[in-house]
């Protein structure tokens, strides 16, 4: 499990790697009625900054109305 602070997100890592050699991370965070649920995967090692960054990055968007 994880936590993202900047959106009140949780999440998971998964370093087992699927059949295409991935493996994942998935943060979900929540604004008003709407859910962000980011998926992402990376060759190898799991890839937690690049995801955080990314459902940041949605959160500021739906909060700004952009």
């Amino acid at each position: 499990m994880l936590t993202d602070d900047a959106v009140s997100g949780m999440g998971w890592v998964n370093p087992k790697l699927d059949s295409l050699g991935n493996a994942q991370v998935e943060i979900a965070a929540r604004i008003g009625d709407t859910v962000i649920d980011i998926h992402e995967f990376t060759a190898m090692t799991p890839d937690v900054p690049p995801a955080k960054a990314l459902v940041l990055q949605q959160y500021d968007s739906l909060k700004n109305g952009a």
